[in-house]
């Protein structure tokens, strides 16, 4: 019914007499809207670089029901806990019905994705997230996280003690892999062009620090 597209899509929800989609557009949240016969009413607007919050399709924060045409759902990023929303299908407005409760000032953190490109080719999704004022010269810290296993998606998610780091002054680096079987094929391929692309930019080799672990055996 729904027509195939690039984006990945994670789960639709039968809300209001249509489908609510939802999809990951490079790692990030996105919403559409569908009447039954798959032809598109509309795009929901959400903020930039947020998803929704919940890692797997059982646990998605987003409620509704068949014969209403209200939407809520709660979205999350590195700088914001978790806000909740409300849409309503029959009109196409969206409102904000609670702000995060922990949140960094606004302003003051801001979150981009840029593109580094492996040895193969491959383009590799990164967020990178830090102070407004951080300068892109080389000496900021900075953390540089990845996992790809069990086709978790990483997507933007809210951590109290990240946030700190990049109020402080550091760069939160996440990298979005490909999946178990790939990566433990290709090894941590990855890191390479990643840490080359915050070192160039924003961390010094010296405060570059790398999060690995092993969710499938001994490091």
């Amino acid at each position: 019914v729904i027509p195939e597209t690039q984006d990945c899509l994670v789960s639709a929800y039968f809300f209001g007499g249509k489908l609510v989609c939802h999809y990951l557009h490079h790692a990030t949240s996105l919403l559409r809207v569908f009447e039954l016969d798959g032809s598109h009413v509309r795009d929901i607007a959400l903020p930039a670089m947020t998803a929704l919050s919940g890692s797997k399709a059982d646990t998605e924060a987003i409620e509704g029901r068949p014969d209403s045409s209200v939407v809520h759902f709660e979205l999350v990023s590195f700088t914001e806990s978790g806000s909740l929303w409300s849409h309503d299908l029959a009109t196409g407005e969206t409102h904000l019905v609670r702000a995060s409760e922990a949140r960094s000032e606004p302003g003051l953190l801001v979150t981009q994705q840029v593109f580094v490109t492996s040895d193969d080719g491959t383009k590799v999704p990164l967020f990178l997230a830090h102070r407004r004022d951080v300068a892109a010269n080389g000496d900021a810290p900075a953390l540089l996280y990845g996992y790809g296993g069990f086709d978790v998606p990483i997507t933007p998610e809210f951590s109290a003690r990240r946030a700190l780091w990049m109020e402080r002054g550091g760069v939160l680096a996440v990298a979005v892999l490909v999946g178990l079987v790939l990566n433990s094929a290709l090894g941590w391929w990855w890191a390479d062009p990643a840490a080359a692309y915050v070192l160039v930019y924003y961390a010094s080799r010296e405060s570059l620090e790398i999060f690995r672990s092993h969710a499938a055996g001994p490091a």
